[in-house]
């Protein structure tokens, strides 16, 4: 990825990423969804608005 945005449909991801966030939609659509995600074994984070997420750079 060469950017801060990326979009595939998540159920043609084959292997998971470290992790996931979900940043873009409703409070109760992003809970639905990180539910979804975790049950696929991934993890997922939904931040607050506003809030700082400090990213890992990988090589």
């Amino acid at each position: 990825m060469s950017g801060f945005s990326a979009h595939a449909d998540w159920t043609e991801i084959e292997s998971p990423p470290r992790q996931t966030l979900l940043v873009h939609g409703e409070p109760e659509a992003l809970e639905g969804l990180s539910q979804r995600v975790r049950a696929k074994g991934w993890k997922s984070y939904v931040p607050a608005y506003l809030e700082k997420v400090e990213l890992e750079r990988t090589a």
